[in-house]
Order: C-alpha cells, then structure tokens, then sequence
C-alpha cells in the first residue's frame, strides 16, 4: 500500500484562497453598482468551502451571511444561513449550539410565515440527530411527533419517511427495539411501492442494526445485504460504506471471520477511491482485530502495521493539523494494539508484546494530545460563537426597530393622531428598558463587590459601559421636545445619533482596551449630541496630532468620555455665554497625554453651583473613574494618573485643566 503524502506543508494555500474570496464577497457586499449580487448565498457557500480547512474561518464566514441577511430583510436567506451554520455546528460536534440554530430556523419559517418544507425538514432533522447525540431522548422523540405534525411536512413523503426512522433512532437508544422494529417495518412496506433505492437503503440499514441488537443476527445480515446492493445501485457510496460497517460488526458478533474480512476489505477500496484516509486506517485496525480473533497473529501484524504507518501517529504535525482524524479513531488504533500486545502475551512471546505495549502507550498518548486540542479548539469556538451571536441578536432588534420607524413614516398622512400615542408608547418602552438595565447594572454591581480579586477584568468591563444616567435622561427629555415641537427631522436625527452612541458604548464595554480612533470616533458623537442640545452654551475645539489616529495606540474605553461630560455640565453649562472646551492629546517620553481645557467656573465655584444630586452623582463618576485607574494599573501596569487644576487666575471663569496622561501602549494587552 502506497504511503500517504504528508499535507501540511501546503496548508496555508486554503486559507490564501480563502481570504481572496473573502475579499471579493465583501467587495460585492458593499459595491451599491452590484446591488443584485446575493452576497449571503456566496457567504454560505464560502462557509462550506472552508468547512475542513478553518473552522473558525467557516464560523465566521457562515455568520456573516447571517448578518447580511438581516440587515437586507431577506427571510429565506436568513433561516438558510442559520441552517447552514447549525449544519457546520454539528460537524464540529457543537451539538448545543447547532440545537439552538436549528431551532432558530423553525421559528423564523413558523414567525415570518415562511413556507419551505425543504427548510424545516432539513431544521427538524438536524435537530433530533443533535438530541440523539447528547442523548436528550425524550426531546428527540417530542421533536419528532412534533415534526410529524406539521403542516408543511404533512405532504412530504420524504420528511415524513426521514422523521419516522429518526423515531426508530430514538427508541433504539431507549431500548425499545420491538416497536423501532415495527415501525420501520411498516415503512419498508410503504417504500417498496414508491421510494428511492437511497432511502429504502437507510431504512434497511437502521432495521438490520436494530435486529443485531435484538440479537437476530440472521435478519440483520438479511437487510444489511438488501441495503448494500440498494445503496450500489443507486450510487451511494457513504451508505454502502455504512452498511459494510454494520455488517461486518453483525459478522464479528457471529464468528464468521472469513466474511468479516471481505467486508473490510471492501471498505478499503471504498474508503480509497473517495480518498478517506481515516477510513482506510479504521478498516486496517478492524481487519487487524478480525486476525487476532481468528488466531491468526502474524496477518494482524501486517494490517495494523499498515494502519499504524497511515495514521497520524507517525506525523504528530499533521495529525494535529488534518481534521479528518479524530482522538477516537486513534483510541481504537490503540484497542487494536493492545489486543495484539495480550495475545503475544499469551504465548509467551515477550518481546513482541513489549513492542506493541509501547506502540499501544505511543498511541494512547496521541489520542490525549489530540483530544485535548479538540476540546481547545471546542472551547475557542465556543467563545468566538457566542461573540458573533451576541452580535446578530443586537442586529436582529436594531432590525426590527428599522423595519418599525420605516412603516411610521409610511402612514404618517394617515395616521398622525396614531403616531402619538405610537411614540409615547416608545419613550415608555425605553424607558421601562432602561430602569430594567439600571437595576440589571445595580445587582451586578452589588454582586461585584462581593467577588474575588481573581474576577477584576469582569469588573472593569462592567464599569466601562456605566455612562451618565442623567444624560441619558435628558438625551430622551431632548426627543420629547422635538417631538412636542413636530421636528420630525431633528428627532430623527438626534435618535440617529443617540443610538449610534449607545450601540458604540455597548459594542466598547466588552472589551478592555480599543484603538485611540476608536475612542475619539465615539467622543465625536457624544460632543456633537451634547453641542446640539446647548448651542448657545459652549464650542468644542480639537488639537490632536494625526498620526495618532492613524497610528495603533490603545488606551481603555470610556475614559475621555466622562471628563468632557464634567467639563461641560459642571463648568461650560454655568456660564452666561458661551465657552470653550478644547482637548488636545500628544505623545511626549513614550506616554499618551490628554488634556481637556475649558473656560468654565472652575473647580471651586462649580461644587458651589452644584445641588446635592448633581454632587452625589460626580462622586460615582470619580470613583467609577478612581477604581477602574486602579484596577488598569494593577492588571495591565498601564501607569494611567488624572489631575485636575484652575487653567487661569481670572476670578469669574477661571476654567479647569484636566490631564490624563498613561503609559503609550500599541498592543492590546487584554488578548
């Protein structure tokens, strides 16, 4: 048998490709001149291209086409997106996730009336398979009752056909193998008048693995035979390859050693043509096994010595890398090994068992190694999965409030007296939302300080989503009034922007450090919001160096933010015409400075000014600001110190000079 080449020297090459289609997606994505081009279909199928190759990059890509897909409205593509990505979920043996996906699907069909059978048998299926493989029975056979049921598969023989021998499925796992029996049975007989060669062929499997169970082994060869000249017939390769399996199993059961070995062999040749290489080193253990319990020890060392020399074993690079392998086929080479090792054992032929004690030791230590990486690279997907849903969900609503404001303005004509009430009911609403997420923000704050020190880096994210209520509040009293007034355009625009904002404060509070662009593209919006409801109070002036932004510098988020919300409501807002608040940064002995400068009333005069609220709630922010300086320098030694000072002597407006100087950083030290 030819050696197989090793690959990983050319495993960059898919990636390349990868990226270059990933580049013309994106390119048509966004070109308004090829508006037409199905952008999530092209995501889909660039998914399923990197489905072996790059997992994360398969995720990614596959989520992707989710969000475009809710953001242009297109219903079928999105539950096709969801579909797709379930189905690359539970090839990853993410099975929790594909189950929330593929129940994504079903809703979506079922909420938006979408009426495709093809969607939901596919989500129904994908969904039991997912239960049955976390042994969730009782939920696989509600689903399948539940899929039996419904009103676009009642017509599907096919969905019906597939559901039934999910069922059978079910009760096999439970046990029950009479009434899976009789079940597929009754099918079998329906699908002899009718049915594909294919799907008649995976209902024979499934009843010959239910009669091997049962321990009626001359049935179960019976229909396992029926089910691989079925599957031939019809061109199936992966179900006569399955049936070869579960015959060759019924076979060892039986003893018939010599039929065994024919089937395996078989398989090989199979396993080759489709270029299968797990297949192959699978089949080479079996026969190898086959051998041993034949007694036959000299055949079984040549075929596990074949098996041995394809499996990655020998390769520990390209084991790891080639996704085709998993731990468990390694721990059956294992199996296969120590069983050889046992019988020269038992015939006192010492050396040969030492040796393949060790291989068998060799072996075992790979399938750890490879299994842990499996639950590593579980794990990263796991997180880069909940990142990117995290993200849909917000598109998903932002979506829905689009779709709202887009019918508003339809029926404005009409429906003007409506629209009122429509839009109280919307302040109410927000403002319902808000008390819940500043109570959210009060438990887990008081939750918080109850913590270890180990959970600080939760802390600090927490913290920097916590802006100013009282601006929030007068964001939305600032609404109100454009409403009042029936400026429609200004509170379009003011909303515009407020939710920009919030969207890019949320998007920030989940990460430790963003770029300093970042940071000044969120403190753009903020001054021009606060700028558009005191016009006549105060001007905003930058003196920043450009290289700064266009250079890698981080710095946490949030952190400019609050010092300008001091200086323009406990300093520009007291004067009786209008300031001045400047804010400069430079970059002096490798430290980043930031310094905002007002003409306001000044330290003193400003805590005079103030009333008790307004004084209680600065002591929240510069605590919030003290803590998380605190934390920051302890966690990430970013050196950060705050000072603030009188800029002049002038009795009236002497103005305040607050410096924010920290340790210039251009790497994000919190990955």
């Amino acid at each position: 048998m030819s050696q197989v080449k090793p690959q990983h020297n050319y495993s960059s090459l898919p990636v390349l490709i990868g990226l270059v289609v990933m580049m013309m997606v994106f390119s048509l994505a966004n070109n308004p001149c090829v508006a037409q081009v199905d952008s999530a279909r092209i995501r889909i199928d660039s998914s399923q291209y990197f489905l072996k190759n790059n997992r994360a990059l398969a995720l990614y890509t596959a989520g992707s086409a989710i969000e475009w897909s809710i953001q242009h409205h297109d219903v079928v593509r999105i539950a096709e997106s969801y579909l797709n990505r379930a189905h690359l979920l539970s090839s990853y043996t993410q099975h929790q996730a594909a189950i929330q996906d593929y129940k994504r699907v079903i809703s979506t069909c079922h909420q938006r009336g979408l009426n495709r059978a093809d969607l939901l048998q596919a989500a129904y299926s994908g969904l039991i398979q997912s239960l049955i493989e976390l042994q969730q029975i009782d939920s696989a056979l509600q689903y399948c009752a539940e899929g039996l049921l419904e009103p676009e598969l009642l017509s599907v023989r096919d969905a019906q056909h597939e559901l039934l021998r999910l069922k059978s499925t079910c009760l096999k796992e439970n046990g029950q193998y009479a009434q899976a029996a009789t079940i597929l049975e009754e099918l079998l007989e329906v699908e002899s008048v009718s049915a594909a060669k294919g799907q008649k062929a995976k209902t024979m499997i499934l009843l010959g693995e239910i009669y091997q169970q049962m321990g009626e082994f001359s049935k179960a060869e019976n229909y396992l035979q029926q089910a691989r000249e079925l599957a031939s017939a019809a061109g199936a390769q992966e179900l006569v390859i399955q049936s070869n399996d579960a015959l060759a199993s019924v076979y060892r059961q039986t003893f018939n050693t010599d039929m065994e070995l024919m089937t395996r062999n078989s398989n090989i040749a199979l396993n080759q043509q489709s270029n299968d290489v797990s297949g192959v080193v699978i089949q080479n253990f079996e026969i190898g096994n086959a051998f041993i319990q034949k007694g036959d020890l000299s055949r079984a060392e040549d075929f596990i010595a074949k098996a041995k020399e394809l499996s990655p074993v020998n390769s520990k690079e390209a084991g790891f890398i080639d996704h085709e392998y998993s731990s468990a086929d390694l721990r059956q080479g294992a199996l296969a090994l120590k069983n050889l090792a046992s019988e020269f054992q038992k015939k006192n032929e010492l050396e040969k068992a030492l040796k393949y004690y060790r291989d068998y030791a060799e072996m075992l230590d790979s399938a750890q190694s490879l299994q842990q990486k499996e639950l590593e690279n579980a794990i990263a997907l796991s997180s880069d999965l909940g990142r990117n849903q995290q993200r849909i969900d917000w598109l998903e609503k932002e979506n829905e409030l689009s779709l709202r404001n887009m019918n508003l303005l339809r029926d404005e004509n009409a429906l003007k007296e409506s629209q009122v009430s429509r839009r109280n009911i919307i302040i109410i609403s927000l403002g319902i939302l808000l008390l819940f997420a500043f109570l959210f923000s009060w438990i887990l704050y008081r939750n918080t300080k109850a913590r270890r020190r180990s959970e600080q880096i939760i802390a600090l994210q927490n913290m920097v989503g916590q802006m100013n209520p009282h601006f929030i509040f007068n964001a939305l009293n600032s609404v109100n009034e454009y409403v009042a007034k029936n400026d429609e355009r200004e509170a379009n625009r003011f909303i515009t922007s407020f939710s920009k904002l919030m969207r890019r404060v949320l998007d920030d509070s989940g990460r430790t450090f963003i770029s300093l662009a970042d940071e000044w593209d969120m403190l753009s919006v903020y001054l021009q919001l606060e700028n558009s409801r005191f016009p006549d109070k105060f001007r905003y002036d930058w003196d920043i160096d450009p290289n700064l932004l266009s250079g890698e510098i981080y710095l946490p988020p949030m952190m400019i933010q609050p010092l300008a919300e001091n200086a323009i409501w406990h300093g520009l807002r007291y004067r009786e015409n209008s300031g001045l608040l400047v804010i400069r940064m430079r970059v002096v002995d490798e430290k980043l400075f930031v310094i905002l400068e007002d003409n306001g009333v000044g330290i003193h005069q400003s805590s005079m000014l103030k009333t008790q609220n307004q004084q209680q709630q600065k002591s929240h922010a510069i605590a919030n600001m003290k803590k998380r300086i605190d934390v920051l320098n302890e966690l990430y030694h970013c050196e950060i110190s705050l000072t603030t000072e009188n800029l002049t002597d002038d009795s009236a407006y002497p103005g305040t000079k607050v410096t924010l100087n920290m340790k210039l950083m251009t790497i994000d030290f919190s990955k």
